[in-house]
């Protein structure tokens, strides 16, 4: 449980999902040489490709879920540790006639809404790892860079392979990462996909308290984001 143990957010990733990219470092205050968060707002459009915008969807937070997920073992016990959110915005703009023309805003999930079966563990997630007390760790930011996998022309109802690589913002430090998943039009105004990425958590720099309940906690990470976008 993570209480006893350290664990990450999410992140979440956007259109997301997958292993292979380079893990965000966590501190406790910006590293020098390291971006800090991006500026934009979880509207903003960054340009991923060149093209029109096309339509605008929107990322919506009841259908949308940001997930973690660490194994561990709890008392001479297996026990597996999910932690999960809906606390989520984020748009992209998207011409199904011409995908690679999509312009991508970031994906903001508030860091402090992250919660487990437990409630002690939900505290000690924010307080000991997360440390979302302090302004700059309030929310992990997930800026899209690049998408592959998407054909020339996107056909509703026709689920696409992707991954999508960009940049990670968690603790006040930004790198590169690469979700693999799997995107759909399920209508002309809805856009569906599962996303997720394994990492390692030392990686994160991610301290884990030694507690005699727990021997032992899983090297990496789940990290995975289920989404619904609807046009606004």
């Amino acid at each position: 449980m993570i209480r006893r143990l350290a664990i990450l957010p999410i992140l979440l990733g956007f259109l997301l999902a997958a292993c292979g990219g380079k893990a965000t470092v966590l501190v406790d205050s910006p590293t020098p040489g390291v971006a800090a968060p991006s500026a934009a707002g979880p509207t903003a459009a960054a340009d991923s490709g060149s093209g029109s915008a096309g339509t605008t969807y929107q990322l919506v937070p009841d259908q949308t879920t940001a997930r973690f997920t660490i194994n561990e073992v709890l008392l001479g016990q297996p026990n597996t540790v999910v932690g999960t959110t809906h606390d989520i915005q984020g748009a992209f703009s998207l011409d199904l006639s011409d995908p690679a023309g999509a312009q991508y805003g970031p994906v903001e999930i508030n860091a402090d809404s992250f919660v487990t079966d437990d409630d002690k563990r939900n505290g000690a997630i924010r307080r000991f790892i997360l440390q979302t007390n302090n302004p700059i760790n309030a929310s992990v930011t997930f800026q899209p860079t690049s998408v592959d996998g998407l054909p020339d022309s996107a056909q509703v109802g026709t689920p696409y392979d992707v991954t999508v690589t960009g940049d990670l913002t968690l603790h006040g430090v930004t790198q590169s990462v690469t979700f693999e998943g799997q995107v759909t039009a399920s209508t002309a105004d809805e856009i569906q996909g599962s996303l997720s990425v394994t990492v390692p958590r030392a990686d994160f720099h991610l301290n884990i308290p030694s507690v005699p309940q727990v021997a032992d906690v899983q090297e990496t990470l789940l990290l995975q984001l289920d989404f619904v976008a609807t046009r606004s």
